[in-house]
């Protein structure tokens, strides 16, 4: 069974050299709401963040959590595999401006390009000082994604 662990890998190596991406990356928009975003890439030429919440099955659940990260982040995406990619409502991504990434053999594709966020400056401060150093360094090649 694939585990949303195992998807990393694909999408760190989607990313080229020219983003820093960090892992688990907390939000705090409201004093009792909390919750991190799976995967975020800071581009270093322009500093505009992409957040990627990763879900094996789930994928309604992850574009709620992406268009939350709206907020946050210039441009964000749902990963998830290959097979769910094809099922999902590629309308409502639309709508929202949401990517999605689909994942099949280790690779990465992007299926919908993501629509630029104006994040609201406190949410992308906030986001900011977390990842003011890379904690994990991409491997690979990469594709490019923005």
């Amino acid at each position: 069974m694939t585990s949303e662990l195992s998807l990393y890998g694909p999408i760190l190596d989607t990313f080229d050299d020219g983003f820093e991406p960090f892992e688990e990356v907390r939000t705090h928009s409201e004093k009792s709401y909390r919750k991190s975003m799976d995967l975020v890439f800071k581009k270093r030429s322009t500093g505009r963040l992409t957040s990627v919440e990763v879900k094996v099955s789930d994928w309604r659940r992850a574009l709620r959590q992406a268009a939350l990260n709206t907020s946050y982040c210039h441009y964000n995406y749902v990963a998830v595999t290959h097979n769910v990619a094809n099922r999902v409502d590629v309308e409502a991504f639309r709508e929202l401006g949401v990517g999605i990434l689909g994942i099949k053999k280790g690779e990465c594709k992007v299926i919908i390009r993501p629509r630029l966020s104006l994040p609201l400056k406190r949410d992308k401060n906030a986001v900011l000082r977390q990842v003011q150093r890379p904690r994990r360094k991409a491997h690979g090649k990469g594709k490019g994604l923005l």
